[in-house]
């Protein structure tokens, strides 16, 4: 029985998953650089501009050989979707405490 190999562009869940990851890495990467900005516009202090972007990657220097050591090991179906709904739960998370209650109205 012979395969007919398939564009990943016809695919449909391969689109939504694609441009999702995408657009989820375009804004990790707006923030990377918009919290350093916003702590140097709030408080004036490059040095704690700076701050701020280096403990942004601490995490990454600390966990990414471990983290992936680990992924070796699991099943990767699983380990996206656990992933995928932990981005998502931090996200839903921080939208229930926007607006601070400083800048709340009212």
């Amino acid at each position: 029985m012979t395969v007919v190999p398939v564009s990943l562009k016809r695919n449909r869940e391969f689109m939504l998953l694609w441009s999702g990851q995408a657009l989820s890495g375009l804004g990790s990467q707006i923030s990377q650089v918009a919290y350093p900005l916003l702590v140097l516009a709030v408080t004036g202090s490059p040095a704690k501009a700076g701050i701020v972007g280096f403990a942004q990657q601490v995490p990454i220097a600390v966990l990414a050989l471990p983290a992936g050591a680990l992924a070796d090991h699991l099943n990767r179906k699983r380990l996206m979707i656990a992933a995928t709904r932990s981005v998502e739960s931090r996200w839903r998370r921080s939208r229930s405490r926007w607006p601070p209650a400083r800048c709340r109205s009212g």
